[in-house]
């Protein structure tokens, strides 16, 4: 069914007798109550571009192309989208709508394009396949344009109100904010007209804007573009690296205390990427997440960053490590998972990335961690030669392991000796002191 047919039959539900009305504010006009009207859900067609499903139909999109929402297929799409999205919460507000009815009224443009309302619609429609009803109805409210460029900003501005502003039903998934602001500054909307639409503050805009700019840097270096569902129970990293990229900004930071340069805060980013990207599909979270973040990214007592030598011996060691590191490229996993989607082919070879570096990741970090700790107690001598000889008693000299190592590894003397000469004139400084 087409556009035309579509708002023909519109037309003539707008003939027909209202089932109520609800408040709408339309086209910079105040709010007003409009007629809602019951509507065949045969004569509508899905939102694809619904914020609360963003993150899917971009990842599908970027594949398969732009989804046809006239067609069969397109439809069944965004109903598993929608179904996909929420699937709980989606078992509890059908039960709702079998039991009670539609409370709330959607709202639809005059050629059927639900604006507000899809996933209601969907269980509505879902409902009445269950039960062999015949045709599902929705009760909306009919705007009097139909979609289109000319109306495509007055009809964003409605949607925002309803899904981010007025709308906290269902609440958005964690990423599609991100995604949402961006097709509203992409209309032409500036932060404090998208902070009048939405439940935040304009310094929150701007700041979901810069981590939208640092998924999407994440995504073009992994040529992952657009494939927002592998950022899935990421959002964290990203708020904490968007933190730590402000704070050194321009080399300006006071709580570092060596002169940095931008691309040391470069470095800083790419290296906090491949943790991210090591971390989501490792057996257990790497490194504990938030703890590598407080780490390796903050300028306090225990952060890699603070200290140019610490800092620099782990950059150097980290790239090293992961130039060592050979992926396949992304068409050998299309080819070996035929008939995945390209998120899941995507996942697979994330997480093939993770069993590489997950042993190399941990050393290097364990090493500077114990050197930011060394330094730190650097005033305090009686705690580091407390610390050294724990380490050497873990020495277990006997094990097959430490004579292997000692057969394999002829530097293993060389530390020996060492230990032994810093040993010896420690002691003298000592016995002078006494």
């Amino acid at each position: 069914m087409n556009s035309n047919e579509r708002m023909n039959y519109l037309n003539g539900v707008l003939k027909g007798e209202s089932v109520g009305s609800m408040n709408v504010a339309y086209k910079d006009s105040h709010v007003a109550p409009r007629k809602v009207y019951r509507i065949n859900i045969d004569y509508l067609v899905y939102n694809q571009y619904n914020g609360r499903i963003r993150t899917l139909t971009k990842a599908y999109e970027q594949e398969n192309g732009a989804i046809n929402v006239e067609s069969s297929q397109g439809k069944e799409l965004i109903e598993r989208f929608l179904w996909d999205s929420k699937p709980e919460r989606n078992k509890r507000t059908m039960k709702n709508l079998e039991e009670m009815g539609q409370i709330q009224p959607g709202i639809v443009t005059l050629d059927g394009v639900i604006i507000d309302g899809n996933r209601r619609a969907s269980l509505l429609k879902r409902i009445a396949s269950n039960n062999n009803s015949g045709s599902a109805y929705f009760e909306a409210v009919i705007l009097p344009d139909p979609m289109g460029e000319n109306n495509a900003r007055e009809i964003k501005k409605l949607e925002t109100q309803y899904q981010m502003g007025m709308d906290e039903k269902l609440g958005y998934n964690a990423l599609e904010k991100y995604l949402q602001i961006q097709d509203l500054e992409d209309n032409g909307f500036s932060v404090s007209e998208i902070a009048n639409l939405t439940s935040y503050e304009e310094n929150e805009v701007k700041r979901f804007s810069e981590i939208k700019s640092l998924m999407d840097e994440y995504l073009d270096i992994l040529d992952y573009q657009n494939i927002y569902t592998r950022l899935e129970n990421a959002e964290d990293w990203f708020w904490k690296l968007q933190e730590s990229m402000q704070r050194f900004k321009g080399g300006g930071s006071t709580l570092v205390q060596w002169d940095y340069a931008e691309e040391d805060v470069n470095d800083l980013k790419l290296i906090m990427f491949d943790y991210i990207r090591a971390s989501r599909e490792s057996g257990s979270e790497l490194l504990g997440g938030g703890q590598a973040y407080r780490d390796i990214c903050s300028a306090n007592k225990t952060g890699f960053f603070k200290d140019e030598t610490i800092w620099k011996q782990f950059r150097d060691k980290h790239f090293d490590d992961f130039e060592q590191v050979e992926e396949k490229p992304i068409s050998e996993y299309r080819a070996a998972h035929p008939g995945e989607s390209f998120s899941n082919v995507l996942k697979q070879r994330d997480r093939d990335f993770s069993d590489q570096v997950e042993d190399s990741i941990k050393s290097n970090f364990n090493r500077t961690r114990n050197a930011i700790g060394t330094l730190n107690d650097r005033s305090q001598p009686k705690v580091l030669l407390e610390s050294a000889i724990a380490k050497l008693e873990a020495i277990e000299p006997t094990s097959d392991t430490f004579s292997d190592m000692c057969k394999n590894d002829p530097t293993i003397i060389d530390l020996l000796r060492d230990i032994g000469k810093l040993q010896f004139e420690l002691k003298k400084v000592a016995e002078k002191a006494r």
